[in-house]
């Protein structure tokens, strides 16, 4: 059996302390969401794209795409609504605050943040509690 480990700095190589997978519904790719001691929750996209040098493999492509802010403490758990048909996104702090998030079909306006790539999708957080 075959594996490969992508080379990615997760949050800036802070350990991470949640993740989720979510499938998308219309391409066979999965977003995944980490969440860490940043107060910060990241999603991006895994499919598996044909290798351009040996056609008959695929790799593992994984491209970010949004960071959410919002949480003034460690996020603890980030999960995904378990229907795929619904983008809905709860992350939860250690102080004991939820964030419920919403994926928008309105392009982000949201401005990079730090040395992050401008977010391609547009969470917005729907209710704290």
């Amino acid at each position: 059996m075959e594996h490969y480990m992508p080379e990615i700095f997760w949050h800036d190589r802070k350990a991470l302390l949640s993740v989720d997978f979510h499938p998308v519904v219309d391409s066979g790719a999965y977003r995944i969401v980490t969440s860490s001691v940043q107060k910060e929750v990241r999603i991006w996209r895994f499919e598996y794209e044909q290798c351009l040098k040996v056609p008959s493999k695929f790799q593992l492509a994984v491209t970010f795409l949004a960071n959410l802010s919002g949480h003034n403490v460690a996020i603890n758990q980030v999960k995904f609504s378990q229907n795929p048909e619904v983008n809905l996104l709860a992350s939860g702090d250690s102080d004991g605050r939820i964030a419920i998030w919403h994926l928008s079909e309105a392009p982000s306006t949201a401005p990079p943040i730090d040395d992050l790539p401008p977010n391609k999708e547009n969470w917005i957080r729907l209710r704290v509690r």
